[in-house]
Formats: C-alpha cells, structure tokens, sequence
C-alpha cells in the first residue's frame, strides 16, 4: 500500500511541483525521501538550502512519517525527529489524505515560525543567516546529497555566474530570485494573449465606427445634391 501511494504522489509532484522545495525519494528505498527546502529571500535564511529527510513507515498513509533536518540552519536540529502534528510524534493528529506534498508544505510553513517544538533550537538572526551562506558547502560534503541531488551541487555558484535557474524541477527563476511555477508562467502568457486579444477587438470596433460614420456623411452630402 504504501508503496503504491507514494509512486502516486510522485508521479502528481513531477507534473505540480512546490515552490521552493525539492522532494525525491531514494532509488533503493521508496519510503525514505529526501527533500531540500530553499530559505525564503526575505527572512533569515536568505541563501540558505537544507537538505533534510521523511522516513514513511510501511503503513504509510495510515501511520505519520518521522521528518528530520540534516543541514544546520538555526531553527532545527541537525538529523533529529522533529515534533510536528504531521510527524510521527502526533499519530492521533494524522490524517491519512495527507500526502508528501501536503507534508512539506507544513514543514516549510512551521520552518518560518518562532515556535519551539522537540527537535527545534533557538538562534539570532545572525546566526542563522551565517549558518544559511554555510549551508551549500555543508551539503556538499555529504555523500548522500551529491547522490540525490547532483544538479545542486555548485548551485550558488552557478546562480551567482547567471548560469543557474533554480532547482532544475520546472520552475522558473524571477529577478530577484524568487521562483515562479509552470501554472504562473500559464496563467501570465494567458493573460498577456487576453489583453492582445481584447486590443485588436477594440481596434475593430473603432474601424467599423468610423467606416459607418462615413457612410451616414456621404449620404447626407448626396441628399443636399439633390435639392441643389
């Protein structure tokens, strides 16, 4: 069973990624994933790229995963179980229509709060945005990292050079580094072709109402002809 639910929930994470994070499973073992979730441009982990782990149980999705952060970051600890409702801590809080999508989505949002939990540590701002410009050559070393995710190793550099365009994954960078999703990228060439559209209707109309108000004139200017 859970094999099959997390073959499924791959395959909607390929075709719908999320914004901001990486998420692949290990080639050997499905039920462990590895994600990499990039720090915020307008917070404290500006930079930043932290690799961390969810270890699915074999009764997944009726049972919670653990969920843990390799990289430093300041907000958690390194390679420790993290208290989270969507975590193994909280079996009685899990919803088994939660997915690995849903699951990383939660995790990026309490990453970004101040509440501490089992597995969380508490640092300035200084020290996570050192530990954030840290966090690439942190991943680097690790044997685990460079195998699954071998198109992030040098990243910053690359970014840095103009060469790189974020995580790989179908997402777009903006200026300024924030990421834009192939749906924004639709819903902007769509909305670009509407307006195109609605100009040249508009340059129609105009056309037809002067073609017709040169119609009437001729007209009149034939009827005053013929009481001349």
């Amino acid at each position: 069973m859970a094999v099959q639910r997390l073959q499924k929930e791959l395959r909607l994470l390929a075709k719908d990624p999320l914004p901001s994070i990486t998420a692949r499973p290990d080639a050997k073992n499905i039920l462990v994933w590895h994600y990499v979730l990039e720090g915020d441009a307008a917070s404290d982990y500006a930079g930043g790229v932290y690799h961390g782990k969810i270890m699915f149980p074999s009764q997944y999705p009726f049972r919670p995963p653990s969920i843990v952060m390799v990289t430093p970051s300041g907000r958690f600890q390194s390679n420790t179980r993290l208290c989270l409702s969507m975590s193994d801590y909280h079996p009685e809080s899990w919803n088994p229509s939660w997915s690995v999508a849903s699951i990383l989505a939660g995790l990026q949002s309490f990453f970004y709060e101040n509440t501490a939990t089992t597995g969380s540590v508490a640092c300035s701002a200084r020290e996570r945005r050192a530990l954030a410009a840290a966090s690439a050559a942190f991943n680097e070393k690790n044997a685990t990292f460079r195998k699954v995710f071998p198109d992030l190793i040098g990243k910053d550099r690359r970014d840095a050079n103009g060469g790189g365009g974020g995580f790989g994954d179908g997402r777009a960078k903006r200026p300024g580094g924030t990421t834009q999703s192939p749906r924004a990228e639709t819903f902007s060439t769509t909305t670009t072709k509407s307006r195109s559209g609605k100009n040249l209707l508009l340059l129609v109309v105009a056309l037809g109402v002067a073609v017709a108000a040169l119609v009437v004139a001729n007209l009149r200017f034939g009827n005053e002809n013929e009481y001349l």
